[in-house]
């Protein structure tokens, strides 16, 4: 028992908060010095780990369309910052809009990422929480189940077991897939 309540509490104990803020060009370690490649912090994040996203639209590559933000095991995204605040009750996610785009490339829908989030193989630890995610274009000729041809917006893969991450505060707009526009 005691041991459990010393592993539990470490693992508390080596949580961060990852902070991104569309622009900046800092370390992801306080808001005054927040990362603006959400892909790198999620890249860091580790199980455990909050990614907190300040207002503004976030592509997960500038011209590689199979290229999405992946949420691994245990992290969680969360957006509807303005940057600054020190708490989750401080967010407003209504006034201060955070979009995962996959409009990357020339205007259009043509070139745009194939998917823009990724959950592979992830429990109920992980999650997204206050982001509208628009302009996923799943057209690719992959077979059936493929990531380049299903889920525009978000693709949830559980091929290897049972996937369920937590979806709050999301809206899902204007992606296509030849399945599954919004999810897959």
């Amino acid at each position: 028992m005691l041991i459990t309540l010393l592993m539990v509490l470490c693992n508390q104990a080596q949580s961060e908060i990852i902070y991104v803020s569309q622009g900046s060009t800092g370390d992801g370690s306080s808001w005054a010095s927040a990362m603006g490649d959400l892909n790198q912090a999620l890249g860091m994040a580790k199980a455990g780990d909050q990614v907190w996203v300040s207002n503004g639209t976030y592509t997960p590559s500038s011209n590689d369309r199979s290229v999405a933000f992946n949420i691994g095991e245990g992290v969680q995204l969360i957006g509807g910052f303005k940057g600054g605040e020190s708490s989750l009750g401080e967010r407003n996610v209504e006034l201060n809009k955070c979009t995962l785009s996959g409009e990357i490339g020339q205007p259009g829908i043509d070139d745009n990422s194939y998917t823009v989030v990724v959950f592979d193989n992830v429990s109920a630890k992980t999650m997204i929480d206050g982001f509208t995610l628009t302009a996923g274009n799943a057209n690719g000729e992959m077979k059936e189940g493929g990531i380049e041809s299903c889920g525009g917006a978000m693709y949830i893969n559980g091929s290897n077991g049972r996937t369920n991450p937590v979806i709050r505060n999301c809206s899902f707009t204007g992606n296509f897939g030849r399945d599954g526009a919004a999810v897959y």
